[in-house]
């Protein structure tokens, strides 16, 4: 006679199947909430194949053809002009024409036809005000209109008409953070000046609302770090300030949630101290709520929005560059998760949602810059 008290392994998958069902139809911030995201879901990492050059301070494009570009990158004391895909299908790297210009810690925006618009970085101790763009049918790069003022560490925004902002970002090595902003308009291959930011930022945080505004959060200026916050509406071109964050901080990551929230997560203070903060910015109210903390404290991570409406964060510096935790959003609970970990400990790395929605991460430091890439998995 069995007299165990477990449930049988079908009726197990039943129960959370039936759970996973009642969560598709219950209302989260005013929509319904998609089936999986109520679903339970750690993440596991594996070994890909390497990269062909170590890169840090790289970008990851996911192209329309659900390969992943990867462009130059920090390599040591210099920047690389070298670029390489990575095929999902294969699992291999390839690589593909190098770009005019060595760079790292620039920005790359995917535009609508296809192409990738990769502008201003840093080579070396000089701030880049120069273009280009890749056309993956050819593999080719080409000159576009130079930017008016050289800058790295700035952010790239794909607007909803198609144009790229570029804002914020540093010009000259370690400092000078502007306030300056700049709009790339893909049908004419030039960039045209726009409205001022409120207040000068480096290693701020960018992401687009489902209002069609702009929200810039934190960065540093030359003393401290910020918690101001602002909007930039494309319609008009202008800034305008929204409530600030609860907690000063630069190097850290913005993500839109499914629910329209934005999540800002880690990053650091004015004394170089690795946060384990998180807040939402609610673009009804206008205001920030702290919500649960990182398990890690963390800064030059990554965060990425999975298609379920999980935030998968991985690595950064700050003592523990391994680590992974997702950020679940419930109906009743907000709440950080510890997943992983990572295989190679990393920061400045990068991560770019698959088709199949796996995260590739590339590259980063771990006692150098590294080739090495791995695929996290989200189990169900």
């Amino acid at each position: 006679m069995n007299c165990s008290t477990q449930p049988p392994a079908g009726f197990i998958r039943i129960f959370t199947r039936f759970l996973e069902l009642i969560c598709a139809v219950l209302f989260f911030g005013g929509g319904l909430v998609p089936l999986q995201f109520c679903a339970a879901g750690g993440v596991s990492f594996q070994n890909t194949s390497p990269m062909l050059t170590a890169r840090a301070y790289h970008t990851a494009t996911t192209l329309l053809s659900g390969k992943i570009l990867v462009a130059g990158g920090k390599t040591g004391a210099a920047g690389t002009a070298t670029a390489e895909i990575y095929d999902p299908a294969t699992g291999l790297w390839n690589a593909t024409g190098s770009m005019l210009h060595a760079r790292y810690s620039h920005t790359a925006t995917l535009l609508a036809n296809g192409k990738v618009l990769v502008a201003c970085g840093q080579a070396g101790t000089n701030m880049l005000a120069s273009a280009e763009l890749y056309d993956p049918t050819t593999e080719t790069w080409t000159e576009t209109g130079n930017v008016t003022i050289g800058r790295a560490s700035q952010t790239a925004t794909l607007l909803p008409d198609g144009r790229v902002l570029l804002a914020g970002g540093g010009l000259f090595n370690g400092g000078a953070p502007t306030v300056t902003a700049e709009i790339y308009d893909p049908a004419t291959g030039a960039w045209s000046g726009t409205g001022s930011m409120i207040t000068p930022r480096i290693r701020g945080a960018a992401v687009l609302l489902p209002n069609g505004l702009l929200l810039m959060t934190g960065g540093r200026t030359d003393v401290k770090s910020l918690e101001s916050a602002e909007l930039y509406n494309p319609a008009t071109g202008l800034w305008s300030a929204t409530g600030s964050m609860n907690v000063g901080r630069f190097s850290h990551t913005a993500t839109t949630l499914l629910n329209g929230l934005v999540l800002v997560a880690g990053g650091l203070d004015t004394n170089l101290t690795a946060l384990s903060s998180a807040e939402l910015y609610d673009p009804v109210s206008g205001t920030w709520t702290s919500t649960d903390r990182l398990h890690v404290a963390r800064a030059q991570h990554t965060a990425t929005l999975l298609t379920n409406g999980l935030v998968v964060v991985t690595g950064g510096s700050g003592g523990q560059p391994a680590s992974t935790e997702v950020y679940k959003p419930t109906p009743t609970k907000n709440y950080w998760e510890s997943t992983g970990p990572l295989i190679t400990p990393r920061f400045a790395h990068q991560a770019a949602l698959l088709p199949s929605t796996q995260v590739l991460i590339s590259g980063g430091f771990s006692g150098g810059p590294l080739k090495a890439a791995e695929l996290g998995t989200v189990e169900r």
